[in-house]
């Protein structure tokens, strides 16, 4: 018998993944949310709900733009980062102090830096002293390690940060080098930095509403990223569904146009194995010992989240990408709903694909 792709057939009507979105906005677990996912070059989406929960004609469109906060790791500072080695400009064994010389821990790589086993710790507070990029590496460069470089995984911001003033080194204007180097040749025309800046404010799902900053709504909800004005290694993108799918297909398909085969291979590797995470370069590798996953995914998945309520999920064995952005942040953080939500998302996905 031949079999119909659920994408074609009304997959998004009756698939359990619409359903649980639809229920978690109904509940007021989340404003809104934009679901993509793509298989066998087929590609569908899906709106639901507000951006806005203060007014009520802001309905979730393919037009609204999402702060992606971590997401930013993996879509412009990991990917410039293989490009930068793809070039020759840039190597995994390089100490991080060959490119900062200010860095005082010469053991510590730029591998160190891309799967967070530097060393550096996982937060610290005293970040919001920092008034701007100058006082941030500053800041960075005097830390001490929490452990020996490659023996834990500890994710953390701080090498990512570090990661983007490297990358700035090698091409003069991180801003630029992203658009140059992915956005553009991946058309993806609605992904930027500081849209605000940009007259894009008003196309953004508004995050936190903070006493400082009030309702923070086209500006990067992240503290650090915030004081780097709004250019970082760790955050700041503002995205859509549509154009993160682009580069999801663009991962899945090998990396053309913008990495080499022998490039793209580098991200299908496990580089922390007997540690307590598995890790790749930039992403989390498949673990079914971690929720964020869902209970299907294959074991060739490569998965990231960002803290505004953004996730994207490549799993390379299905050819299925799931790209998945909320603002759960809206309007305050103590909201962690998107976890459960997140991972009955995926299943819901992957069961559909498996039962075909």
């Amino acid at each position: 018998m031949m079999k119909t792709n659920p994408l074609i057939h009304g997959f998004f009507s009756m698939n359990p993944a619409i359903q649980i979105l639809k229920q978690a906005v109904d509940e007021g677990k989340i404003p809104g949310a934009q679901l993509s996912v793509s298989h066998d070059g087929i590609i569908e989406e899906f709106n639901v709900g507000k951006a806005n929960i203060f007014d009520e004609t802001s309905l979730v469109s393919s037009q609204t733009l999402y702060d992606l906060a971590s997401l930013t790791k993996v879509v412009s500072t990991t990917t410039l980062a293989l490009i930068a080695i793809q070039e020759g400009r840039l190597h995994l064994e390089d100490p991080v102090d060959l490119h900062l010389p200010g860095f005082k821990h010469h053991e510590v790589t730029i591998k160190h830096l891309l799967t967070h086993t530097s060393g550096l710790c996982a937060d610290d507070k005293k970040y919001r002293s920092v008034q701007n990029p100058k006082e941030m590496l500053a800041f960075i460069l005097e830390k001490d390690l929490d452990f020996v470089p490659g023996t834990f995984v500890e994710y953390t911001d701080f090498g990512y940060i570090l990661l983007g003033f490297i990358l700035e080194k090698i091409y003069g204007n991180l801003e630029d080098a992203v658009s140059n180097k992915i956005l553009i040749p991946l058309n993806m025309h609605d992904t930027c930095f500081t849209p605000k800046e940009k007259g894009l404010a008003s196309r953004c799902a508004p995050t936190e509403l903070t006493l400082e900053r009030g309702l923070i709504q086209g500006e990067v909800h992240d503290g650090k990223a915030f004081r780097m004005n709004g250019v970082s290694g760790n955050a700041g993108l503002f995205s859509n569904a549509t154009d993160l799918m682009k580069f999801a297909r663009c991962l899945l398909q090998g990396g053309a146009p913008i990495l080499t085969p022998k490039t793209h291979e580098l991200l299908l590797s496990c580089y922390t194995d007997g540690l307590n995470l598995r890790r790749t370069l930039g992403w989390q590798f498949s673990d079914h010992g971690i929720s964020h996953f869902g209970d299907h995914a294959s074991d060739l998945t490569l998965f990231h989240t960002g803290f505004s309520g953004t996730s994207l999920c490549l799993d390379f064995r299905r050819q299925i990408a799931i790209v998945l952005l909320t603002n759960r942040v809206h309007p305050k953080r103590d909201n962690d709903a998107i976890k459960g939500i997140r991972n009955a998302v995926h299943d819901a996905v992957f069961e559909e694909f498996d039962h075909l």
